[in-house]
């Protein structure tokens, strides 16, 4: 077997949700993988600045919906008999996703890419950040535009 245990960063996108459908052909295949699906968003400020005073008053609502994420997530394995776990994390999502993977000894990351280029992949890319700083093998699934695919290969 390729992996035992699979960890799964899930943000309720639409590339996310294709993330999922592929992950939940595979789990159809070898009901001894594990899937522990991460969520993660930033916890509002601890201690903020008098401009930012109302930032913390959405932090319950914060953590209810990434709860229901999670749940609607899980709820798409419910056909399967592998163990499905969800997890919510308040800190950034590359860290999260990494220290979950390290922490619970995951054998495989599966993350979508949205496909950013240049600077702001650098920047902002947790697909691109869990890929440069993970010690087990990532899956990346770009995101997929029929417009682009048309174009390129069908002229």
């Amino acid at each position: 077997m390729f992996t035992k245990k699979v960890v799964v960063a899930y943000n309720d996108t639409d590339l996310s949700n294709d993330v999922l459908d592929y992950v939940h052909e595979i789990l159809e295949m070898h009901a001894e993988i594990e899937l522990n699906i991460v969520y993660a968003y930033e916890h509002p400020l601890e201690n903020p600045s008098p401009f930012q005073r109302n930032y913390d008053d959405g932090a319950p609502e914060m953590l209810a919906y990434a709860e229901q994420i999670i749940q609607k997530a899980k709820n798409r394995f419910v056909d399967l008999p592998n163990h499905v776990e969800g997890f919510v994390y308040d800190t950034g999502p590359a860290a999260a996703i990494l220290s979950h993977a390290h922490d619970h000894h995951a054998d495989l990351i599966v993350i979508g890419n949205r496909g950013t280029r240049g600077l702001r992949e650098l920047v902002s890319s947790v697909s691109r950040t869990i890929q440069t700083k993970s010690h087990i093998p990532v899956l990346t699934f770009p995101k997929f535009v029929q417009e682009e695919f048309e174009e390129e290969y069908h002229k």
